[in-house]
């Protein structure tokens, strides 16, 4: 789905590099680039429908990258700050 890191890396779909699929037919099929593109394309979205059922899914992964963490908080908020403080922006 979409978040932070979508820019850098993608779509979780974006990611996707086979999947394994039981179609509407009884039948147990893969699907990457090299292997049933067409129905590899539709399972990514590359069609409306259902396709069948998804058994297992290969991800490609990456490195976890550094991230900085960033908190505000606006006003006082009750049993954090105590009520004898004043409230306005907090950054921790």
């Amino acid at each position: 789905g979409h978040g932070a890191l979508s820019p850098a890396f993608g779509l979780a779909v974006d990611n996707v590099l086979e999947v394994e699929i039981v179609t509407a037919d009884g039948q147990i099929r893969n699907a990457s680039a090299c292997e049933n593109p067409e129905l590899f394309f539709a399972l990514r979205g590359g069609g409306g429908g259902n396709w069948g059922v998804i058994v297992s899914i290969v991800y490609k992964t990456h490195p976890r990258p550094a991230l900085a963490d960033f908190t505000a908080v606006v006003g006082d908020v009750p049993g954090v700050f105590g009520s004898d403080k004043e409230g306005g922006m907090r950054y921790f």
